[in-house]
């Protein structure tokens, strides 16, 4: 079974519903037999690295929200990470851009890393509050995941996978996707949101059951009644 995951790295929901979605992985008894593929998706892609405002005050903004009313659903969010052990001080971090994290995730991917980058991204963004658009912030999150420091220095330093974390986001605008997180499985269900782990589960054991339901096997060599046989051109009777 295959999974997609579109996300974006400032998204609290996207921390929420990955970790959500790892938990019911982990009750899975077929997890074995799951491979994951994470796709791009930037919420932002004007913001810049550096951004002197907090993630608070630019959604009070965009929401046209007091700053008790955007504190308290922010709070709900705090409260929602707390069932998956997920620390989340969104009064505390700064926006910024995340396309080069995009692409450490791509290179992470081609040495089997991607999973433990994806995680120490949302961590290093959402609970110890760094800028995770920084570069040196990026080569200790690869540092950290075994991903050697020269080639995510050699990686930052020239345009490889800007095309591929490109078309993951043309991918996503063309099935419609208009917000993170977003979940595939095997090209076909969608599952939208930060879904809770019991129906991450559902959707688990469901699609492995459509998968494997037993099929009909025929019999190939199975006897027949045939009236007439041919041999080249010319049909005989059957006797």
């Amino acid at each position: 079974m295959k999974v997609e995951i579109w996300s974006d790295f400032v998204c609290p929901y996207c921390y929420i519903g990955q970790k959500a979605f790892q938990r019911a992985l982990e009750n899975f008894e077929h997890r074995e037999h799951v491979t994951i593929q994470y796709k791009c998706f930037q919420l932002d892609p004007e913001a810049e690295v550096h951004n002197e405002r907090t993630v608070i005050e630019l959604l009070m903004d965009k929401l046209q929200l007091p700053k008790e009313r955007t504190l308290s659903k922010m709070a709900a969010i705090a409260e929602m990470g707390s069932k998956y052990d997920v620390q989340i001080h969104l009064d505390k971090i700064n926006h910024t851009n995340t396309f080069e994290a995009h692409r450490l995730v791509k290179l992470a991917e081609t040495y089997g890393k991607d999973s433990k980058v994806v995680e120490q991204l949302f961590e290093t963004y959402f609970s110890q509050l760094e800028n995770i658009g920084l570069e040196e912030v990026l080569i200790n999150i690869a540092e950290a995941s075994a991903i050697e420091n020269e080639h995510v220095v050699r990686l930052l330093n020239c345009r490889k996978y800007t095309n591929a974390v490109k078309e993951d986001q043309l991918v996503a605008e063309e099935m419609g996707v208009e917000g993170v997180p977003f979940f595939v499985f095997n090209e076909v269900h969608a599952v939208a949101g930060a879904q809770s782990e019991e129906v991450f589960l559902k959707v688990l054991q469901q699609i492995w059951d459509e998968e494997n339901a037993e099929k009909v096997k025929l019999d190939k060599n199975a006897p027949v009644c045939a009236t007439t046989y041919c041999d080249g051109d010319t049909c005989y009777g059957k006797e």
